[in-house]
């Protein structure tokens, strides 16, 4: 089980003051779970905020609203691309639609896009959403087209490259018309984990854009924030059999677990299971028991070493899988655990009154069985027999005399 830290470390910079930043910064300052900082510009040389080398160095992530500004010093920008390149540390960036304010120039290497020709002037732009990117809304794969509106945003008018291997999580609608110029953009490799948003106004999708009672845009932040803290190294899914060995006629159980990219448990997908052995195959399907986790059961009758695949579908759709392996047959069980059970012999020498100890002190402990067999206390039992058969004399005697009592009766008429 992956445990996420309490309190996560937020360091929110703007290039600027806008309302922009203080609907992000609203919105991350009401989760419990997070401690959000602040450094906003105010002019060239004048920031609101103090300590920010001891901020950024704590920071787990940064979040960057019109950064850097064209004024900003070079010293901050450096800082903030040295904290990122080595500590790997995850951003969310808001782009301004003036890209002209912005020294963009100055962190190409941290933006998803390659900046083409740009017409200097902006248009209202809506996002359009994929389905399969639609748990960054809602938190769930839902339809939610029909149910949710966003205000338009003033998009910066210019051409955007994307680079390889970014994913766009949401592309523009302009004049109810869809287009391929992207909005909102997220990067994972092996250098950088980003969002970036481009354009203005994302405020007002904090004041107008609710579904099911909640506001769409805290869910958006949040849920961007925590696809950020998420690192690939954290297994999102897994399948496992209870045991690596089993007797022949046993049962075999699976057990898995699936999540999104935020950690959060997939209860609506469908894992499939294929069982493998030689050129035997056995399919089987876990079932949803809640909160992500998946189970089911298959009996085999053959025995041998067998693999398994898992592969988990929503809405129809593969997006993820996993694999692994177990075996069935005759098994030594004392060659299952060959390392010694220090803990079960320590056990079992208190119960019996016993002691515990090292190879190394043999020498000490065959001392102590000598001086104790010296030392105890010699017990001896000894009986003697007698058996009156085995005396003749006293056997005629006692003859004699029951004779004589016979007839001194007989005499006296006592019989």
């Amino acid at each position: 089980i992956d445990v996420l830290e309490n309190k996560l470390n937020i360091l929110v910079i703007s290039g600027s003051p806008s309302a922009d930043f203080k609907a992000v910064y609203n919105s991350l300052k009401q989760v419990d779970e997070y401690e959000v900082n602040k450094f906003i510009q105010i002019n060239e040389s004048d920031f609101l905020g103090n300590n920010f080398a001891a901020k950024l160095d704590s920071a787990q992530v940064l979040v960057f609203i019109n950064f850097p500004y064209g004024n900003t010093n070079d010293e901050i920008i450096q800082k903030v691309l040295r904290k990122i390149s080595i500590d790997k540390t995850p951003f969310f960036n808001l782009l301004g639609a003036d890209l002209s304010l912005l020294s963009l120039n100055k962190i190409n290497n941290l933006l998803p896009f390659t900046q083409g020709q740009s017409f200097g002037e902006v248009f209202l732009a809506e996002p359009v959403f994929s389905e399969q990117n639609s748990n960054f809304i809602s938190g769930k794969l839902e339809d939610f087209s029909s149910k949710l509106v966003f205000p338009p945003v003033f998009y910066p008018n210019g051409n955007f490259n994307i680079k390889p291997g970014i994913q766009v999580i949401a592309s523009t609608k302009v004049n109810n018309i869809q287009t391929d110029m992207p909005m909102i953009l997220s990067q994972n490799d092996a250098l950088l984990r980003s969002i970036t948003f481009i354009g203005s106004n994302f405020w007002k999708w904090r004041f107008k854009s609710e579904i099911n009672k909640k506001n769409v845009f805290d869910q958006l932040v949040y849920n961007s924030i925590q696809w950020l803290r998420v690192s690939d190294r954290q297994r999102k899914f897994f399948v496992e059999t209870n045991k690596d060995i089993y007797a022949p006629g046993e049962t075999i159980e699976f057990i898995g677990e699936l999540y999104d990219d935020k950690l959060e448990p997939i209860n609506n997908a469908s894992v499939a299971i294929q069982i493998n052995s030689g050129e035997n195959s056995i399919p089987a399907e876990l079932i949803n028991e809640g909160n992500g986790i998946y189970r089911g059961e298959v009996n085999i009758s053959s025995q041998g070493d067998f693999t398994f695949s898992a592969v988990a579908l929503v809405n129809g759709m593969k997006i993820t899988e996993t694999s692994g392996k177990f075996n069935i047959g005759e098994v030594d069980l004392e060659k299952l655990q060959t390392v010694m059970q220090k803990n079960y012999l320590k056990m079992i020498a208190s119960l019996t009154g016993g002691n515990y100890t090292y190879i190394s002190d043999s020498k000490n402990q065959f001392n102590k069985i000598e001086t104790f067999n010296r030392n105890k206390t010699k017990v001896s039992v000894s009986s003697i027999t007698y058996d009156p058969l085995s005396l003749e004399t006293i056997l005629v005697l006692l003859i004699l005399l029951l004779s004589l009592e016979w007839f001194v009766r007989k005499k006296e008429g006592m019989l």
